[in-house]
């Protein structure tokens, strides 16, 4: 009796081991990143939503820069009055200048997050797509696969099918 449901558990086993490695399908990541429409326009759509706010920025780090070079140049020449006044203008603009860094770079991870997120869905929903089509039952990402016998690649199916 042992022997029978050893030799049952043997052949589940291995029946299911090999169903389950014919529906394996992977998908390079790196390419859907780097070959699809779809984060170009993100990209260029994240730069032209940021671009007034990082020219503001180089005119106020430009500004410092002019002012913090006025000042090494003339401290030497200039009376004590106007020197306290230039630092304290100086530092003030440093201080302007960090905030307006953070808060910049603070909105730019949040569009980014936002819109990688929307864009991994948008490629989970692709993948599912492409998998159920080709009866796939697991599709991983190709970099984490060490080895399978039989995959298959459907990453130029899921690039046509992201919408």
């Amino acid at each position: 009796m042992k022997k029978l449901a050893l030799g049952v558990a043997i052949f589940l086993a291995t029946w299911s081991a090999g169903v389950f490695a014919d529906g394996v399908g992977v998908v390079d990541m790196k390419t859907i990143f780097s070959s699809s429409p779809k984060v170009k326009s993100i990209k260029a759509e994240l730069s032209k939503q940021f671009e007034p706010q990082k020219n503001k920025l180089e005119k106020m780090g430009q500004a410092l820069q002019a002012d913090i070079a006025k000042y090494q140049k003339n401290k030497a020449v200039m009376n004590q009055k106007d020197t306290a006044a230039l630092e304290a203008s100086i530092t003030n603009q440093e201080t302007a200048f960090r905030a307006a860094q953070t808060k910049f770079q603070q909105d730019v991870f949040n569009a980014q997050n936002k819109s990688l997120n929307d864009f991994m869905n948008s490629v989970k929903a692709a993948v599912k797509v492409v998998a159920e089509k080709n009866k796939l039952d697991l599709v991983v990402p190709s970099n984490d696969v060490l080895y399978t016998k039989n995959n298959t690649d459907i990453t130029q199916d899921v690039l046509k099918d992201i919408k």
